[in-house]
């Protein structure tokens, strides 16, 4: 996520706060409502805002300061169009490869207007200042952000060194971090294809994310753990508090099943070679990715929803 992205989008945050979400889980929920805001962006730019000063209050309680305000009203005052972060009219719309409408990415109107004041020594001397105090308080290359990401995942053994070696942050993250961006990500819909899973682990991994206004379809293979060991009350239950709405669908025919481990969102994908169980997570070497490129992810959501409409309804 580039330095002027990350500007509109505070500014966005500060004006969801003074619009009245004084959450962060609001915050969060209204923002990727938006088609290229990313909920693991604006909760990886809360803090930092709060860094800065610019919002206080307990969380729940959040208001924008005079800090916030004045920060606001100087993007406004000096990128009025840059600062329209994905609220563009229809004539502003774009289509992908695949046909659907999208909008400009954010930053896009941002990075147009700042053209003009190329040579402008103090507009740009201010953004410098900005940009090193970013890097100061945040290692900027380690963010997933909207850019067209595209990030290995990993867990290790324990036993073998630290989690991800130093040489090796920014281009990797761990299997569960990128787990919880593609729930962050969601906006509307969380697609989840594990063959084998068990309740506890969903939990941890989902945990206390806030996905109350969102729904999640889960393919699985695994009708032994569901039926014989009596989970499914417990995935039901889990699913039912955390989710909108929910479905599981099972998938074996023949000697076929959905082999497939991935976290889909309308944003971002994870494809893993971790089931959602306990050793997956804890003890065993797994591999995979983590992306926002958006041919990736609707060629994802493309093959789930083909396989889904195959499966069998629980």
């Amino acid at each position: 996520m580039g330095l002027l992205t990350k500007l509109s989008l505070i500014s966005e945050i500060l004006r969801s706060v003074n619009n009245g979400q004084n959450s962060i889980a609001k915050i969060t929920d209204v923002l990727s409502e938006r088609p290229n805001v990313f909920g693991s962006d604006v909760s990886s730019l809360i803090p930092l805002v709060r860094k800065f000063s610019f919002i206080a209050g307990e969380d729940g309680d959040l208001k924008v300061t005079e800090q916030g305000i004045a920060f606001m009203n100087y993007l406004q005052g000096s990128f009025e169009e840059a600062t329209k972060v994905v609220s563009p009219t229809d004539s502003d719309l774009l289509h992908d490869e695949y046909g659907n409408e999208m909008y400009p990415s954010v930053g896009t109107a941002f990075n147009e207007a700042i053209k003009k004041y190329e040579g402008n020594e103090e507009v740009l001397g201010d953004l410098q200042k900005l940009y090193e105090k970013i890097s100061v308080q945040f290692d900027v290359s380690q963010q997933v952000g909207s850019d067209d990401v595209l990030l290995l995942t990993a867990s290790i053994p324990p036993g073998m060194g630290e989690k991800i070696p130093q040489e090796l942050r920014g281009a990797v993250i761990h299997h569960n971090d990128a787990v919880k961006k593609v729930v962050q990500d969601t906006s509307r819909e969380l697609l989840v294809s594990s063959p084998y899973m068990d309740i506890g682990t969903l939990k941890m991994l989902i945990g206390n994310l806030n996905a109350s206004r969102k729904t999640c379809k889960i393919i699985t293979s695994d009708k032994q753990r569901l039926f014989d060991w009596g989970q499914l009350d417990k995935f039901k239950n889990f699913l039912n508090s955390h989710f909108l709405q929910y479905e599981i669908r099972f998938v074996k025919k023949q000697d076929s099943i959905s082999h497939a481990k991935a976290w889909i969102s309308e944003k971002s994908v994870h494809i893993t070679s971790a089931n959602i169980l306990e050793n997956s997570q804890t003890d065993n070497f797994e591999l995979g990715i983590y992306s926002t490129q958006r041919a990736l992810v609707n060629s994802a959501r493309i093959l789930f929803d083909k396989v889904w409409k195959n499966g069998d309804k629980i």
